[in-house]
């Protein structure tokens, strides 16, 4: 499994998706939460998380990433994130976040993986931002929507699903989390 998701990452290019950093903020408007905490999933070349930095009044961002995408993030912003490999994402499963963010990349990881990672994150984050497709040809069974809108509205008390003006994609965000410890 390890090979496969590392090359189904890379597939497109390492942060090919992050130019599109007003889309984030546009969506992240509609986000009721003030968040100290960042997890990013598939940040790519960290632009978003800077402006995130330096726009937010961010305590802790951490970074989930596949492993040849981390050195770079710990050159650009030194001490001043968490870094967690892919392989190492089960060691968050007990972390709590204010807001869980992500851009293009959970449709694109396996289905076993997003399904164990997602069902267990999202519990304990206050918030969730998610922009990508809900359906494509990656996605045969149609599996992907329903494992997204279940886990959202199992999680979350409100949830707004809207498409994107970027190819063919949706955002998914959901806040006021049905978990009072949360």
């Amino acid at each position: 499994m390890n090979d496969f998701i590392g090359n189904l990452w890379k597939t497109g290019g390492w942060g090919h998706f992050t130019n599109e950093n007003n889309i984030y903020h546009q969506e992240l408007k509609k986000v009721n939460v003030d968040f100290r905490s960042v997890l990013e999933i598939g940040p790519g070349n960290g632009s978003f998380a800077k402006e995130i930095m330096d726009e937010y009044n961010v305590s802790s961002y951490t970074f989930l990433d596949i492993p040849n995408g981390l050195p770079y993030l710990k050159e650009t912003f030194k001490d001043s994130c968490n870094y967690v490999s892919c392989y190492d994402y089960k060691t968050l499963f007990d972390t709590k976040f204010d807001i869980l963010i992500s851009n293009i990349c959970i449709p694109e990881t396996p289905k076993e993986y997003r399904e164990d990672l997602l069902s267990n994150i999202l519990p304990n984050c206050k918030a969730s931002m998610i922009l990508g497709q809900l359906t494509g040809p990656w996605d045969a069974t149609g599996d992907y929507k329903q494992f997204i809108m279940n886990v959202y509205n199992n999680t979350y008390k409100k949830v707004l699903v809207s498409p994107i003006n970027y190819k063919q994609c949706y955002s998914v965000i959901g806040y006021e989390n049905r978990n009072t410890n949360r």
